[in-house]
């Protein structure tokens, strides 16, 4: 009996110690692998390096980086609650909150990005690359555009079930608000519907996330690109050249600004490589020649460009109230249609003006090659589309009522709301652009699967 319980207590102490070591290394293994799916969440601006960039940049990365800014300009100009301070209502500084410009440049931008490989495949003849360039593209774009359209406003449709957000769609069951969503997203995605191109009473848009008005426009211009593309593959770049830029000013008769803005970004990007061959060919910018003549020359040319980047974000800043400096008289010369045409003749003309200044000097690029410009320009689809339900779902319902009431409604007490406002969009943002590169996988692997080699 004594023998048993010296046996027992024996073999309780030989087994103890490695019974504990390994339920410890099992609980530090489940704790390891919390933490590493916990860092997994965080956004990279959170993560040690995560804005270290592992891509050389190309010669047209700091169009992303502007089109992530626009985006960032938008998220102001829908909720910024220092608008009526006079300091941001001065010229230029009035550019953080000018969101109706930003849209223009957005669409000259996708209109340079979208050509650009079609327009060099053109230049080279290269009819076989042509070819499939284009079919993938035209086979790509629409489930590029929506369905992270798609999964956004069934995210909002669940915020609004739970009745978090916008209760004026709020259905009487769940089923119903199913049902009503997908009747309201069927006819955002219609690609055959009228798209006048601005946010008025007959322009298409998704009810669950008002923002994204504007990617029907999106599409619709995208189409156009690929269209002039087809027409004018076979014609030499002076002709083609001209026949884009004919077609921009027709537009502007016919009142079609978006067409206007991305057959603008053609132009831009046929002008680009006509100028600049080497520049696709080596990676990163043209630099510019520091001797001689040809540095006389790009000093002439860095006051011309620089003066032009300067005038041009001086239009994008157009105001609300045209009684400020010059705007009097721009406004007077402006044609007025007495439509939704009105407020976009000068930042439609200013958009593609501050990228061929940007595209000719190279030294102005400097800040948007910036890590963390970079980074925002890959969250770009990500804020614009997520920063309506970012709204809806906290600063409305939480941060107005409380800086109301808590501080009179102060402006030094928005500024960490602002700021923390900020920070979970860009949160956001990056969540979703994860799911957005799936999307981008998604099509290439529909089109591998789908497409026949000829």
């Amino acid at each position: 009996m004594t023998y048993t319980v010296q046996a027992t207590d024996l073999s309780s102490r030989m087994t103890s110690p490695f019974t504990t070591e390994a339920s410890h290394e099992k609980v530090d293994s489940h704790a390891i692998s919390v933490t590493s799916y916990l860092l997994v969440l965080l956004p990279r601006f959170l993560r040690r390096g995560g804005l270290r960039r592992t891509e050389e940049l190309s010669a047209t990365s700091y169009l992303d980086a502007l089109r992530g800014l626009a985006a960032l300009v938008v998220v102001t100009y829908h909720k910024f609650p220092y608008t009526n301070i006079w300091l941001f209502q001065l010229p230029f500084l009035r550019i953080v909150h000018r969101g109706k410009g930003m849209v223009d440049l957005f669409f000259v931008i996708s209109g340079y990005v979208l050509s650009q490989r079609l327009l060099h495949l053109m230049r080279s003849q290269q009819k076989s690359k042509l070819l499939d360039s284009l079919a993938s593209s035209v086979f790509r774009r629409y489930l590029r555009l929506y369905i992270p359209c798609a999964l956004v406003t069934g995210l909002s449709m669940l915020l609004v079930s739970f009745g978090l957000i916008m209760p004026e769609l709020r259905q009487a069951s769940f089923p119903a608000q199913i049902w009503h969503c997908i009747r309201d997203f069927a006819q955002f995605c219609n690609p055959f519907a009228p798209a006048l191109g601005w946010f008025d009473s007959n322009v298409i848009t998704n009810h669950y996330d008002p923002a994204l008005w504007t990617i029907p426009v999106e599409f619709r211009g995208s189409v156009i690109v690929y269209a002039f593309c087809i027409a004018a593959c076979k014609l030499n770049t002076r002709h083609r050249m001209s026949m884009c830029g004919l077609l921009v000013f027709s537009c502007f008769g016919w009142q079609a600004f978006y067409a206007a803005n991305f057959l603008s970004g053609v132009l831009l990007a046929d002008i680009s490589l006509s100028r600049y061959p080497e520049r696709y060919i080596s990676r990163g910018p043209l630099p510019f020649c520091s001797n001689g003549a040809l540095a006389q020359e790009s000093l002439r040319m860095r006051s011309v460009y620089t003066t032009l980047c300067v005038f041009s974000l001086f239009l994008l800043c157009q105001p609300n109230d045209m009684k400020y400096f010059g705007w009097p008289f721009l406004n007077s010369i402006a044609p007025h249609w007495g439509n939704y045409g009105d407020g976009h003749f000068w930042t439609t003309i200013a958009s593609p003006l501050l990228i061929l200044s940007l595209d000719s000097l190279p030294s102005l690029q400097t800040p948007l090659l910036w890590s963390f410009s970079q980074y925002i320009g890959d969250l770009s689809f990500g804020i614009y589309a997520m920063h309506i339900l970012n709204i809806h779902l906290y600063w409305k319902p939480v941060f107005e009522p409380f800086v109301q009431q808590h501080f009179h409604d102060s402006l030094l007490a928005w500024l960490p709301f602002t700021l923390l406002h900020y920070a979970l969009i860009l949160c956001v943002a990056d969540w979703f652009e994860r799911m957005d590169r799936r999307v981008v996988k998604l099509g290439k692997m529909l089109q591998s699967r789908y497409f026949q080699d000829w």
